[in-house]
């Protein structure tokens, strides 16, 4: 098992007074979720390549200071929506980017004993860096040590993505290698017919993956097919044509557009929405219609009648990724040539409640949220018009990550495995999606006894050690 403290030094640059601080750590189930297999899906094999090995300056390259303490419970494994990250820092790499968040490594005192099985990470922040509440010191993926949580000045962006390719490929969900039909939030309205099928999600503990399928304007289908994670027929063949294991007719009043409509699954509450309108875009003052089913509780409907009050138009069919539905609100961008463009949100059920921030880049779309995070991203490429903005839910405010997006240069679609903690599989439209894990996770959590302030006036050493006993 493994066992590690950490121990934070802060030198006053006036006096040279030190103060230290030093703690215990407990460790989290994240590490045993990585390395455990996922029935046929991931095999040893890319758990021993450069992309991990060695795992101590990946799996736990990555240092997160927190403002709050976190509980301590093992399964304990994503930062909180009230906790904000107050530095980071990564393994073997200096913060040459400006930005105020992210310390630097210190390689010189840092120490690897591999025949001891012992590592030390030795962290530097100067007096500019990392400075407010720390209460909490944790360990993450060295992808989770920059500052994807976000900053409020736009960083130098670099290649620092949220996921990390677990392995297969082959177990084809969507496109047309799936052989059933099956498509992602990532298709344009100009596909669309009562015979797609559009995933939401997959549940590995019912070795399921689910669709959904319009059948009229005012029922759709909710379909469950064998995923092969776990269980395969002699009559399979898991790399294309699922099984067709279960089918639920959903019916409700309010008709819905069976081409012009966006959607999106919400992992948390496992409720499925479905944002439709006349037309590509909403005008002002028009209309478009929510509709929400619950899929935890005997898939109860809930529609909205919404009216655009933005002032412009809306981007909201154009893609089926155009809008997110989360914690009361959807989420969506402005349509259109302006000068300015606009994240948006509303309240549903109550049209005039409704804010906007101001960004960069027009045509983003929110790909997926969690934890009280929302996250938008144009990943067509890593220059020029790239983007990638996280918003924090509770709030309704912007921060900008220091990644170019969240996997790669492809618009991908997140849908959750169920049963596999920070596991994702990442469609791509009509190409293989592959299954990867989230890098943001608590590989460990070491709460102070009491939270300390770093200022301006103070540089600070952080140094976590680890020991395997």
């Amino acid at each position: 098992m493994l066992k590690g403290k950490t121990r934070i030094e802060l030198t006053d640059v006036h006096t040279g007074e030190v103060e230290v601080i030093e703690e215990e750590n407990m460790v989290t189930n994240a590490l045993q979720h990585i390395f455990n297999p996922m029935g046929y899906v991931k095999a040893a094999d890319p758990m021993y390549t450069t992309e991990y090995v060695y795992y101590y300056t990946t799996l736990t390259g990555g240092l997160l200071l927190l403002n709050k303490s976190l509980e301590e419970k093992a399964d304990n494994l994503s930062i909180p929506s009230d906790v904000e990250q107050t530095g980071c820092a990564v393994y073997d790499k200096q913060n040459t980017s400006g930005q105020t968040l992210r310390g630097n490594y210190n390689a010189t005192e840092s120490e690897v004993d591999l025949e001891n099985r012992r590592v030390k990470y030795v962290y530097d922040f100067d007096t500019a860096e990392g400075n407010g509440t720390i209460a909490c010191v944790a360990l993450t993926h060295a992808l989770g040590g920059y500052g994807n949580r976000g900053l409020d000045v736009a960083p130098t962006r670099g290649l620092y993505p949220f996921y990390k390719s677990i392995g297969s490929g082959l177990l084809r969900y969507t496109g047309s290698n799936s052989a059933i039909s099956a498509y992602d939030r990532t298709l344009s309205y100009s596909s669309y017919g009562t015979g797609l099928k559009w995933i939401i999600k997959i549940d590995a503990t019912k070795d399921s993956v689910y669709y959904f399928s319009m059948t009229s304007t005012t029922s759709i289908k909710l379909l469950r097919y064998r995923a092969n994670i776990h269980t395969v027929s002699l009559f399979d063949k898991p790399g294309a044509a699922r099984t067709l294991l279960e089918e639920t007719e959903i019916s409700f009043s309010q008709p819905v557009n069976t081409q012009y409509f966006s959607y999106n699954y919400d992992e948390e509450t496992d409720r499925l929405y479905i944002v439709s309108a006349s037309s590509y875009y909403v005008a002002n003052n028009a209309s478009y219609y929510v509709t929400e089913i619950d899929l935890a509780n005997g898939n109860a409907v809930k529609q909205y009648t919404m009216t655009n009050k933005i002032g412009s138009n809306m981007r909201i069919c154009d893609l089926r990724s155009n809008t997110f539905c989360y914690r009361g609100y959807i989420y969506f961008m402005n349509y259109g040539y302006s000068v300015k463009y606009y994240i948006y949100r509303q309240e549903l059920g109550n049209s005039a409640n409704i804010q906007k921030i101001e960004t960069e880049v027009r045509k983003s779309d929110p790909v997926i949220a969690r934890d009280g995070r929302l996250y938008f991203e144009l990943a067509s490429t890593y220059s020029g018009s790239y983007c990638c903005y996280v918003i924090n839910t509770d709030d309704f405010t912007m921060k900008i990550p220091e990644t170019y997006n969240m996997y790669d240069s492809n618009c991908r679609q997140h849908v959750p495995v169920i049963g596999y903690p920070l596991t994702y599989y990442l469609t791509s439209g009509s190409s293989d999606g592959t299954f990867a894990i989230r890098t943001d996770y608590l590989a460990t959590i070491n709460n102070l006894s009491s939270p300390v302030v770093k200022t301006t006036d103070k540089t600070m050493k952080v140094t976590y050690t680890l020991q395997e006993q």
